[in-house]
């Protein structure tokens, strides 16, 4: 059986292939979860883990778009 040969990916590449392949399945998503491990650092970004009962994921939310948000973290 031949080897078949590793294709390394750059780090924009791979971002690039992941935008793409989301916005192919799921153009348009909104979720829920609950909000913990809000940071609010010097920059005025927000960091922060999304999570539900089984899940969790690290977020970002930049300065920018905290201004417009209904509600506040």
């Amino acid at each position: 059986m031949a080897e078949q040969q590793v294709k390394y990916l750059s780090i924009s590449e791979l971002n690039r292939l992941l935008q793409f392949a989301l916005d192919q399945s799921i153009p348009s998503v909104a979720f829920e979860g609950e909000v913990s491990e809000l940071t609010f650092p010097q920059s005025g970004h927000a960091y922060f883990t999304l999570k539900d009962e089984s899940t969790q994921i690290s977020a970002v939310m930049w300065k920018g778009q905290l201004a417009h948000l209904s509600f506040q973290l």
